[in-house]
């Protein structure tokens, strides 16, 4: 099932979207500042557009190609 963009998603709804446990995306978003921040929509309601969450895994896989010199294993 794809998500739209425009989905607002909270953390258990991103977890699932990436495949990390909660816990895992709890250290990332503590650890990495370049992760989508949350917004509160109401008390204790925190939530992010899946939009975000996007952006932030196009930008991971580009700064990963860059790091490994932009090469691509095609052995056949």
């Amino acid at each position: 099932m794809t998500i739209s963009d425009d989905k607002l998603l909270r953390k258990k709804g991103v977890a699932d979207m990436l495949g990390f446990s909660r816990h895992t995306l709890g250290r990332i978003m503590k650890r990495d500042p370049t992760f989508p921040r949350f917004i509160e929509l109401a008390p204790g309601i925190r939530m992010v557009q899946a939009r975000e969450i996007r952006i932030w895994i196009a930008r991971k896989e580009l700064e990963a190609r860059e790091r490994s010199g932009g090469a691509h294993s095609d052995t056949n």
